[in-house]
């Protein structure tokens, strides 16, 4: 049996996702383009027919219809790459965040696509902070823990789970007072429970240019530790940033 991936398409400000597969069929794909130069002209013996290598029969697949994961009467704004984010757990299961304008102010909101029984929990809001909220981006640790992080002005806030997305704690992860912080990235450590966010933000350090900055936990986001800033050029724009962790490096 195929291995199926979750697949996000926006159409038209409603989330829907569909399941696939794979991909498209190796008949589907034309040969690759050969060299007519004969092998001569190089010095080289010819070996024989040069052939498109084969292609991995786990990617021949079809698409499930799609099925909506979130559809309101209210603007949804997820027509923006930036504006929702998607993970997968060691369990198979799809973790999904978005914001939009079903409350007001903005609230970022979590749906789970339980892989044991091929169905999408009810919605939740992640917090509910009295301020603005954008650009979520969620990552998954081995233990389980869902992460969160956005953004609103001067602060980037983040939120965890514990319990598969039921219930959420979350706190200010990083405020200037008076500095823009935008667009934080996160990542999850395949094989440990590091997390890592990094965003683009001024503070009185470099009150003029946007600048990278970092921020981990070594224990699934039970604390964190200090803010270091990762670009050195403080005479320049550093725009958005995005992060990943290696397999077998902590950092």
């Amino acid at each position: 049996m195929l291995k199926k991936s979750m697949v996000i398409a926006l159409l038209f400000g409603v989330v829907t996702i569909g399941l696939a597969a794979g991909l498209r069929s190796q008949s589907d794909i034309a040969p690759a383009a050969v060299n007519k130069t004969p092998f001569s002209e190089y010095g080289l013996k010819e070996a024989g027919p040069t052939q498109a290598p084969p292609m991995d029969p786990a990617l021949d697949a079809s698409w499930t219809p799609q099925s909506k994961v979130a559809a309101n009467s209210a603007s949804q704004y997820n027509g923006y790459g930036y504006q929702k984010s998607i993970a997968t757990d060691t369990s198979g299961n799809v973790h999904f965040v978005w914001y939009d304008y079903r409350t007001s102010p903005t609230a970022v909101h979590y749906r789970r696509w339980d892989a044991g029984t091929s169905t999408w929990d009810s919605l939740r809001t992640v917090a509910s902070t009295g301020s603005y909220q954008y650009s979520p981006a969620v990552a998954v640790t081995p233990d389980m823990n869902i992460h969160v992080t956005w953004y609103y002005q001067y602060t980037i806030y983040y939120a965890r789970s514990t319990n598969q997305g039921a219930t959420w704690t979350w706190d200010t992860l990083y405020n200037t007072g008076s500095y823009y912080q935008y667009y934080p990235s996160i990542a999850a450590r395949p094989n440990g429970n590091n997390v890592h966010i990094v965003w683009r933000g001024r503070n009185s350090s470099a009150p003029t240019y946007y600048q990278v900055r970092h921020i981990e936990s070594t224990n699934s986001g039970a604390t964190w530790g200090s803010v270091t800033t990762l670009s050195t050029n403080t005479a320049d724009y550093c725009y958005d940033a995005s992060c990943d962790v290696h397999n077998n490096n902590p950092g």
